[in-house]
Order: C-alpha cells, then structure tokens, then sequence
C-alpha cells in the first residue's frame, strides 16, 4: 500500500512539474522581448515594435503573478526609455490587475511608480496621494522600497517649501535605509538633509550632513554615477561656504568638483550648474569674470529646457550687468527670469527677482516692494495651504485605507459567519440523516426480527405437522406389528390345522399360501420398521420446508421444478436471518416466473464455494430487460436481502431464452451469526 502511494505522489510531483514548465514556456516569448529590449542603448522603432509585442502578448495571459510580474518589467523598460504614457498605461493595468488579484505585495511597488510618474510631470499632489497609498501597501520589513517612497514625499515637501515637514520625513527615510543597509538612500537622505538645512539658514549642520554624505560615497565607488555624486555634493557644500561668506572655500570645492574629466558627458547639466556657481562665487569675491563666463551655463540650460537654472543663470547675468551700471541689461535679464518663474510657479525665485528689480530701478522701487509683499504674504498663506493640503492628503488617505481594511474585516467576518452557519446546517443535516438511518436500521432490524419469528413459526408448525406424522406413523407402525401381524400369524397357525396327508396335490397348493402369508408378514413388518425409522430430524427443517414450498408449487402449476442443494452445507450452522433471506429470495424468483416468464422449466439451486454460496433462481421463460426500470418492488427486495447479506446479485435476462438470478454470499457471513435458539 505504501509503494502504490509513493509512486501516486511521484506521477503527480511529475504531472504538477510538467504542467508548470509547459505554462512558464508561454513566458519564454515575452522574457525574450523585454531582455533584448533591456540590452539595447537607445530607443529605436525597433525597441517600440518589442515592447508593443511583450505588452499584445502579455494582455494574452490571465491574471496571475507570473504576468503582473512581467508587468512591472514592461513598465521599468517604458520609463528607461523615457515613453512616460506607455509607462503609466501600463502601469495602470497592472494596478487594476493587482486590485483584483488583491496583490497587496505587488500594489505597493505599483502605487510608487505611478507616484513617480506624477512627480515627473510635478503633479505633486497626486503624487504625493499615491505615495502614501504605496506605504500602505509595502511590506513592512521592506526597509528600502519603504525608505525610498517616504524620501520621495519629503522630495515633493521640500519642492513646495514645507521645509520642516521635509526634514522629518527624510529622518524617517534614513531610519528605513540605515535598516535595509541600502548605501545609495543613505547618500540621498543625508543630501536632502543637507540641502533643507542650506535651505532653513542652518548652514553648519547642513555642511555636516553633506559632509557624512561625502563620506558615504566612499563606500559607493562602484557606482556608476559615483563621480556625479561626489562633484554634487562638494557643490552643495559650495553653496553652503557661499552663504556662509566663505567664497574661498566653495570656489575650492568647485574647482574640485570640476576636475572629474568625464563629468561634461556623464551629466552636462550638473557640469552647467557646477561651472555657473563657480563663475558666480568668483565674481562675488570680486575676481575678475566675463560675460561670457555666464553664457555658456545659460547655454546648457536652456537647451536642456531646465527652467529653473534658467532662471538662476539670467538672474546672475543681471546681477552682474547691474554691478556694471548696465541697467538696461541688467532689468532686462531680471524680468526674463521672473517671467518664467511666475510661469512654473518658483515663488521664492520671484521675491528675490523683486527685490533685484527694485535695486536696479529705484523710481519703481516703491512699486516692486507693494509685489514683494503681496507675493510674500500670498506665499505664506500658500504654504500654510500646501502644509494643510498635503496634512489633509495624508489623512485622508489613511482614512481611506482604514475604512477599507474595516469593510475588508466585516466581509471577512460575514464570510466567516456564513461559513459557519452553512457548516452549522450540514452538521444539523448530517445529524439528522443520521438519526434517520438510525431509525431506518431499526426498523431493517425489527423487520428481521419479525422475519426470523415468522419463519420461526413456520418451523415450528412445521414440525408440529411432522410430530403429528411421526406419531401417527408410529400408531400405524405398532397397529401392524401387534395387529395386523398377529392377526396375520394366528391365521398361519391355526390353517396348519386343516393340513392332511392324504393328498399331496393339496398339501403343496396350502402349504405355498401359507408361505404366501409369511411373505406378507414380512412386508408389514419391513414397512412397521420403515415407519418406526423415518421420524422427522430438526436439521433438516429449511431442505423440509423448501421441498413442500416445490411440491405446492408443482401442485398449483404445470411448470417442472428441479432443485440442486450442496450436500456440504450445514444447515444447522446457518443463521436464521440467511435462512430466511434464501427462502424468500427463491419465492421471489418463482412468483415472478410463473407470473411474468411463461416459463416451463424452473430450476433452483444452492452451491457452496470455498469463498461464497451461490443461490441460482433459473427459467426458460420469454425474458425482460434486465437495464429497465420496472415498477414492482419484487427485484428490489431480492436486491435489499443479498446487500444485507453484504454480497451481490446479478440478474440476466435473454428475451425469449429465459431469466438467471444469481445471488453470492461471502463465505464469511453464514457462519458469523450461528443460530443460539
């Protein structure tokens, strides 16, 4: 049994792994697409046709995490590229998929990059919602995604001047990625850090944070972008000496920054920024600087549409063309710069422009400072917005997620209410049946018990009749032995009287009737004997009983019966219930055959196996389709008796050859309940 059940879990092992391999082939295809795509350097109507290939194929597929994990691969492909719509389709199908699914592992990374999505396009208010949705979702022990989306919330705070609120969401972001190990976060919080410090006027901690950040990258100089890195942040802490008047040592740390020879082609906007501060350090240091010195970063900028160094590039043109005394250069290159800063909204870039506008134009200088205050304090009031805004965001979004998790707890709780009041039910049902077939096989056992007293009376009759024969068998048996006989012999003697001698002729015709006499003396008394011997014996009271049922039969029919019964079997060890099951088993068989079967020979017989008795009901009658239902319960019943005597039966029925009812009885039961009456 143990072998069969080994080599069963082995063929399913087998099936379960063959099954999988032939589903992963139908990934092979897609797998193939998105790592060519991934190999190739730039984009090209080629990579589209790849990708729009990977994305057809994968619509193909159903929802299942082999295809929301190749999802995510498309969508990271589509972004490399720079194809941001495709990117956030497909990102959103795959949302949609997960939701689903209920994928919560998979919506946390999904909420990220929609929400980085967004804050590419500065929609930092969805953004930042689909931020907080992401850290919902995230698992907790995910130290590194979890860091890198609250990061990218104090990214969004810091851009919208919440400053405060900034730094504590990079704390928290430097907890996570000191808890993943992850060196990378660590460097970019340290650097937002660093940079909200510059920002809030905390020069000293700001140059302190940048300075564990310079420190960190030492432990980052397998990556690829670390020489980007480290000239960003010597220009950071430039920033931080320049504010600090200390135009020395940033003019050091940029000259330092600018000495990476492939900085120009590994990030030609940081070398524009790089290049602008240190012309604009020197010419505030009062070195001498040209013109030109300040083209080329505005240059760079404006090719690379970076609005915002725009505006610090033609800001510092102003100044400097201000330090000239070239006022119309100067008010000229300002109003640019707040032109676009009005437009992207740099708030803090306009006030400054404003006050450069009133230094350059001291006849409008009462005009400029009535905007600068109406701009600072609509700013104020602004920010406080944001801070509310971006507070409500957050609260509204858990709120959100709470309200879900409670629904999902009360679907989860009717779900498991009604699991168990329907399990509450079947148990009710299974008891009820139960108590049903209880009742069912107490009736099954009264009805036996009624059967065995019945056919117990039967017996019992029956051997009432077979006394009243053995006794008067036995009368007879003493009338012809003391009667007859002796009537018979004293007739003998006394013709024995009349016997003479004078003729022979006589004597030998009286003495052969006198023998004669004897020879009849013989017979009664051979026939008293007979009478005296055949008594009626208990054992044989079911092969008695069963003879007299064929005799009565054979007395109200013209049918021929012949009845075969094993002399092996010991009646007497039989139970009564089997007794009974046979006899009727055999009425059955003949009432229908006399009935229905127009049948002129009958036959009956009982075998003994060494694993079974077979009882065998057989007639030469016109048959019947043994496969349809018929509506007498006879059959039935024939059926019910064999499967309490846990055996089988078999009925075969050729039309117009005759019918055969077998019926087969383990070995085993007959003699399990031996009669004790």
């Amino acid at each position: 049994m143990t072998k069969y059940l080994a080599i069963s879990v082995l063929l399913l092992f087998l099936y379960a792994c063959n099954k999988k391999e032939h589903y992963l082939q139908g990934y092979d295809k897609i797998d193939s697409l998105i790592t060519t795509v991934k190999n190739q350097n730039s984009y090209s109507a080629e990579v589209n046709g790849m990708l729009s290939d990977a994305y057809t194929l994968l619509n193909e597929k159903p929802n299942d995490s082999i295809k929301r994990l190749y999802m995510l691969k498309l969508s990271d492909q589509y972004y490399n590229f720079g194809l941001k719509d495709d990117y956030l389709r497909v990102c959103k199908l795959n949302l949609e998929l997960s939701l689903k699914a209920k994928d919560s592992l998979r919506l946390g990374i999904i909420y990220n990059d929609i929400a980085d999505y967004y804050r590419g396009k500065s929609f930092n208010d969805t953004a930042y919602i689909f931020y907080n949705k992401s850290l919902h979702f995230l698992d907790k022990n995910n130290f590194e995604k979890r860091g890198r989306a609250i990061l990218n919330k104090a990214y969004l705070l810091r851009f919208e001047n919440s400053l405060v609120e900034s730094e504590i969401q990079t704390i928290k972001a430097l907890e996570a990625a000191k808890q993943s190990g992850n060196k990378r976060l660590i460097y970019d919080c340290l650097n937002n850090l660093g940079i909200i410090n510059n920002d809030i006027k905390n020069y000293d901690l700001a140059l302190d944070y940048h300075q564990q950040a310079l420190e960190q990258l030492n432990k980052l100089k397998s990556d690829p972008q670390y020489f980007i890195l480290v000239a960003q942040t010597k220009n950071n802490m430039a920033v931080c000496y320049h504010r600090l008047q200390n135009n020395s040592k940033a003019i050091t740390l940029l000259h330092e920054a600018t000495s990476s020879k492939n900085l120009k082609n590994e990030s030609i906007l940081l070398y524009a920024v790089l290049i602008d501060n240190l012309t604009y350090y020197r010419f505030k240091s009062n070195q001498e600087v040209r013109q030109e010195d300040f083209d080329l970063p505005l240059k760079i900028r404006d090719s690379l549409d970076n609005k915002l160094g725009v505006i610090v590039s033609n800001t510092r043109k102003g100044e400097y063309f201000l330090s000239q005394n070239d006022t119309a250069k100067s008010v000229s290159y300002f109003l640019k710069a707040k032109e676009i800063a009005k437009d992207i909204k740099s708030h803090r870039d306009e006030l400054l422009l404003l006050n450069f506008l009133a230094e350059a134009e001291p006849d409008k200088r009462l005009f400029y400072k009535e905007k600068y205050i109406q701009l600072s304090d609509s700013l104020m009031e602004s920010e406080r917005a944001v801070r509310n805004k971006f507070t409500r965001i957050e609260y509204e979004t858990d709120e959100i997620i709470q309200q879900k998790e409670v629904l999902a707890k009360q679907q989860q709780f009717i779900v498991l209410t009604s699991i168990s009041i329907i399990l509450l039910l079947i148990l009710t049902y299974i008891i009820f049946r139960q108590k049903a077939k209880q009742k069912e096989l107490l009736l099954i056992q009264e009805q036996q018990k009624s059967n065995e007293e019945v056919y117990q009376l039967m017996i019992d009759q029956h051997h009432k009749v077979e006394e009243g024969r053995a006794l008067e068998k036995n009368r007879i048996s003493l009338e012809l032995h003391d009667g007859t006989l002796s009537m018979l012999a004293g007739i003998r003697f006394n013709l024995y009287g009349f016997q003479t001698e004078e003729n022979a002729e006589i004597n030998e015709k009286f003495l052969n009737q006198v023998d004669q006499i004897k020879t009849v003396e013989k017979e009664i008394r051979n026939i008293a004997h007979d009478l005296k011997n055949n008594l009626f014996i208990k054992k044989e009271s079911f092969l008695m009983l069963l003879n007299d049922f064929i005799e009565d039969q054979k007395i109200i029919s013209k049918i021929n019966y012949e009845l075969q019964i094993d002399s092996e079997i010991e009646w007497e060890s039989l139970s009564q219930s089997l007794k009974i099951n046979f006899f009727r088993i055999i009425q059955e068989g003949v009432y229908n055959s006399q009935k229905y079967a127009q049948a002129k020979n009958i036959s009956i017989s009982i075998q003994l196996s060494k694993k079974n008795m077979e009882l065998c009901v057989k007639d030469d009658g016109v048959g019947f389709n043994s496969e349809a239902k018929t509506k007498g319960i006879g059959l039935e019943n024939i059926k019910q008796r064999v499967s309490a005597m846990e055996g089988f039966v078999k009925i075969k029925s050729i039309n117009q050859i005759g019918t055969q009812i077998i019926c087969k009885i383990p070995f085993h039961y007959e003699y399990q309940n031996i009669d004790d009456r």
